[in-house]
């Protein structure tokens, strides 16, 4: 059975050796070990990789988390955050960074990330509207989405498949035996928690949020009125950052939380009692929605969360909303 609903818009080379990283991670606020980022790797083109193990982990929200189920059209926090457990049994590859947009003018020669009017309808807690008059100033103000180390946005999740498609068929890749898919729901939210269990990947702490993410915050107090959704720090970012400015987290990923949405690779589904498992669709596309994750630079503490899901159809396109991609290794030594 499928479940139809209508979207409120929401402001959502490799060295063939592996090369070791030393750094370790300690999270504010929080009394986990340090985390050591074991294995990196780079491809033809300069993305960067890290491989997250192999483990348990959980997916959702606990019923007591705050702003649990904001984008369930229900009201049931566990329509699309239900809490539950999770094994990822083989260890994967993903990058370290969104897709930047120099990176994605390999693919698109001419691509722009641009700053857009938002779409009208979106409610308070899932966005800081961005409307035209607050994009025209900002952009007076000299502030742009399209510097070559900001994360590519204005694409939609058809861009960003096919974009793996190229880089998956680039010689060099094929050589080495890689390929490019955008990561599925599960690898995305248990890649970016670590070691968290919490709201964010750095534990519990949203006022420490100024030092991992760059989100919807003081920074743009001069350009949009922030509601009592907003985070309390200031990031120092009021649109998206170059991507790696904030620290990361215990795997050495950088951005999970805020800078752009990210797209994951496979159908948005929902938990309700009556439906479990129902694919969504939205007006314009045919097939399912997928999911977007990790909340913008335009995001509050509602969806700036790890189990924090929003639905958005495959041909729309967002000034914030981008992608990371997982890498997959061909043993190329194996018997065929």
């Amino acid at each position: 059975m499928t479940v139809t609903v209508r979207l409120l818009w929401f402001s959502l080379v490799v060295s063939l050796s592996a090369m070791p990283v030393s750094c370790v991670r300690t999270y504010e606020g929080q009394n986990s070990a340090p985390q050591p980022v074991s294995v990196s790797m780079r491809n033809s083109v300069g993305m960067v990789f890290v491989q997250i193990p192999p483990g348990e982990g959980v997916l959702g929200s606990s019923a007591d988390e705050p702003h649990r189920g904001i984008t369930s059209w229900s009201g049931d926090g566990d329509e699309f955050e239900l809490p539950r457990k999770t094994e990822v049994s083989k260890a994967f590859w993903l990058g370290v960074t969104e897709v930047t947009n120099e990176q994605f003018r390999r693919f698109r020669h001419k691509h722009r990330t641009q700053l857009r009017p938002a779409f009208s309808g979106a409610k308070e807690e899932l966005t800081f509207m961005v409307d035209g008059r607050s994009a025209r100033a900002l952009i007076a103000a000299g502030y742009s989405l399209d510097a070559a180390d900001q994360p590519v946005a204005c694409i939609t999740w058809d861009d960003a498949v096919a974009f793996c498609k190229w880089l998956s068929e680039l010689p060099e890749e094929r050589l080495a035996g890689r390929t490019y898919r955008l990561p599925t729901e599960q690898e995305w939210e248990y890649a970016c928690r670590g070691v968290s269990t919490g709201r964010f990947f750095w534990g519990e702490a949203a006022e420490y949020s100024w030092m991992y993410a760059n989100v919807a915050d003081a920074s743009g107090l001069a350009f949009w009125q922030l509601s009592r959704f907003a985070f309390s720090g200031d990031d120092g970012h009021v649109v998206a950052a170059s991507v790696g400015s904030y620290r990361p987290n215990a795997y050495g990923l950088h951005d999970m939380i805020g800078n752009v949405h990210e797209f994951c690779g496979d159908d948005f589904v929902g938990y309700s009692v009556q439906n479990p498992g129902a694919r969504l669709y939205l007006p314009g596309d045919e097939r399912p929605a997928v999911a977007v994750r990790g909340g913008s630079w335009a995001s509050g503490i509602g969806i700036a969360r790890c189990a924090a899901r929003v639905p958005l159809d495959r041909v729309t396109s967002r000034h914030d909303v981008g992608f990371r991609v997982v890498v997959e290794i061909q043993d190329l030594n194996a018997p065929r």
